[in-house]
């Protein structure tokens, strides 16, 4: 078996009526600029995936961070509402499957 890794992450989700494609892309890519910018400050955040529901008008997001107060930080730095976050553990041995 190969050694799998164990992080601490954050699943956020939000819930928007009119939500978009475009919109959700662009949140994303808000909170993945906040990220970048916390973590060239020293602070320990990535955006590890994304997942848009256009259907449903929801997006998700998987953030590793050590602590939620980092979470509501990006966020709030990306302009991004969330209705839930729900802190969980990524396991993995670091490639895609």
């Amino acid at each position: 078996m190969d050694r799998l890794s164990v992080s601490q992450v954050y699943l956020l989700e939000r819930y928007s009526p009119g939500m978009t494609t475009y919109s959700a892309v662009a949140s994303v890519d808000a909170v993945r600029r906040a990220c970048a910018r916390k973590s060239s400050n020293g602070h320990a955040v990535r955006l590890m995936w994304s997942l848009v529901m256009p259907d449903d008008e929801a997006l998700f997001l998987v953030i590793e961070a050590p602590d939620r107060d980092l979470i509501a930080g990006v966020c709030a730095e990306a302009g991004l509402t969330y209705d839930r976050a729900t802190p969980a553990l990524a396991v993995g041995d670091g490639t895609p499957c």
